[in-house]
């Protein structure tokens, strides 16, 4: 994994400690009446189970091998992507202070950089995986009991949870046409 920078630390500290302090607030706010607030009980139950998804699975995800997130054959050419707007996302993303959420997402232009950016891609989208799911499952349950929250908690898990997974594996397709052209380049300079 690769070391961040006290800059990069402070950063990462000062978004996640934000949002968790106004997942609290919302939480602690809005949990009894979440039809009061909708937005702010929706983005408050989403950040903390983020937040205990990755806590929990972060470990297995960066151990996981690359294969658990193999392509499909009809979004290889990422085409999929930029048609659902996952490049608007990423321009919004890389613009905010959102970016400063994953910053060991970075290329680094040796082999062991891409295979660390990979990893760190793979990683991302298993956490970002799990807690749509997980999301999405408490969403349900929030409309069943007749809560509108629950389609608040659906938007949200679609904003904090799709289109993440998406823009990794749009990423990660990228990095492996990169790594295949080093590596043609690489055994074609071989005498």
């Amino acid at each position: 994994m690769t070391e961040m920078s006290p800059l990069e630390h402070k950063k990462l500290m000062l978004v996640s400690l934000t949002f968790s302090g106004i997942s609290v607030v919302g939480l602690i706010t809005s949990t009894w009446q979440p039809d009061r607030h909708p937005q702010l009980f929706a983005f408050s139950l989403s950040w903390a189970i983020n937040v205990v998804v990755f806590e929990l699975t972060r470990n297995y995800w960066l151990r996981s091998g690359p294969e658990r997130f193999c392509f499909a054959h009809w979004e290889a050419d990422g085409r999929i992507y930029r048609w659902v707007g996952v490049d608007a996302f990423r321009w919004v993303l890389l613009r905010t202070p959102l970016s400063w959420l994953s910053p060991t997402l970075k290329l680094a232009p040796h082999r062991s950089g891409m295979e660390r950016l990979l990893k760190e891609l793979n990683c991302a989208e298993g956490i970002h995986r799990v807690g749509g799911v997980v999301t999405i499952c408490v969403a349900c349950g929030y409309i069943l009991a007749g809560y509108r929250a629950g389609l608040y908690i659906a938007l949200v898990a679609l904003l904090l949870h799709a289109y993440p997974v998406m823009l990794q594996r749009r990423n990660r397709g990228l990095v492996l046409k990169l790594a295949h052209r080093l590596e043609v380049h690489r055994r074609a300079a071989r005498p």
